[in-house]
């Protein structure tokens, strides 16, 4: 045998190896299975056209006097290109649009969720039916659901969870992504950035005042890239400024208020941008936990006496 005839032979027995390795590889059942527990709950490309997503929890009873409560239910919506939480008080709230992406991607996140039980007994032993079940409804603007979902209990080691789909008796486990979204209070949606919109960033910010009653205001004006104030100081340090309109543009309060009857003539903070657009912070006096409700825009919110003080700095702390 030649040379030639050498390498050929040996080519052709790489070749036939090379087959044969791939053919095991498909025709393993292990891997064949692993691939059929890929699983994904909602399908990517509906994401785009959802409108509500509503997550229906379930009252524990905790003694007989809790029987037939009626379930929790959140609804979070779509509303003129933005996200609304309306709960149990039917007010329709501004909601974190992050966390709800957030959400739908591991919705959408192919992973293993192999099939694990089937029946109406099963169901009931892992909390899969629909007296104990969490439920997510997802739906488009019009249409049946886009997603009906069950999400019932943990399993022994407390990382997995089972799940199915509504009208399916297929149970399936799979890593829980989920209950840290659906087992939650209604505040975990709720958007509380008391400065919201893409245009209002520091680089825009041309002045800020802070007005304190019975003190005088304290004015920041842009002079380029660096800030002049009105506070008696032998030289203002810019980068401190800008480190305070920073921190302050990415405030969040505690929760929202009822601003009826509450008076917000107890101090203001004023934010003006380049663009013509101001913001004006308007606080309450404390009440007897030192919160205090500020209105921004329209909307009340609850905002600790630590995070008010943090919007009046000593002037020192401007100082070179």
């Amino acid at each position: 045998m030649n040379y030639r005839t050498k390498i050929i032979a040996l080519s052709c027995a790489a070749a036939a190896l090379a087959v044969l390795y791939a053919l095991s590889l498909a025709l393993d059942p292990a891997r064949r299975g692993a691939r059929a527990d890929l699983y994904s709950w909602l399908d990517p490309r509906d994401i785009e056209r959802i409108a509500s997503i509503a997550i229906i929890l379930p009252r524990i009873a905790i003694d007989a006097s809790d029987q037939g409560l009626e379930a929790r239910v959140l609804v979070l919506a779509r509303e003129g290109g933005a996200w609304i939480a309306r709960g149990e008080d039917g007010r329709s709230l501004p909601a974190r649009a992050d966390r709800i992406e957030a959400f739908l991607f591991e919705l959408a996140r192919r992973a293993p969720y192999p099939a694990r039980a089937r029946g109406a007994a099963v169901h009931a032993r892992l909390s899969l039916d629909e007296e104990s079940a969490a439920r997510v409804i997802i739906s488009g603007a019009f249409g049946p659901p886009i997603l009906d979902a069950l999400f019932g209990q943990n399993d022994l080691l407390g990382t997995g969870i089972y799940i199915r789909r509504a009208g399916s008796s297929e149970a399936r486990l799979g890593e829980d992504r989920f209950s840290a979204y659906i087992w939650t209070e209604e505040i975990f949606w709720h958007d509380l950035a008391l400065f919201s919109g893409e245009t209002r960033g520091l680089a825009d910010l041309s002045r800020i005042t802070l007005r304190r009653a019975g003190e005088a205001d304290t004015v920041f004006a842009r002079a380029g890239r660096n800030w002049e104030t009105s506070l008696e100081i032998e030289a203002i340090n810019s980068l401190r400024v800008d480190a305070f309109a920073h921190e302050a543009l990415l405030s969040r309060a505690d929760g929202f208020a009822d601003a009826q009857g509450a008076d917000f003539g107890d101090g203001a903070v004023i934010f003006d941008f380049f663009f013509g657009e101001s913001v004006v912070l308007g606080f309450a006096a404390p009440d007897q936990n030192g919160r205090r409700m500020v209105s921004v825009g329209g909307r009340a919110y609850w905002i600790s006496g630590w995070l008010y003080e943090r919007f009046f700095p000593a002037p020192e702390s401007f100082g070179l």
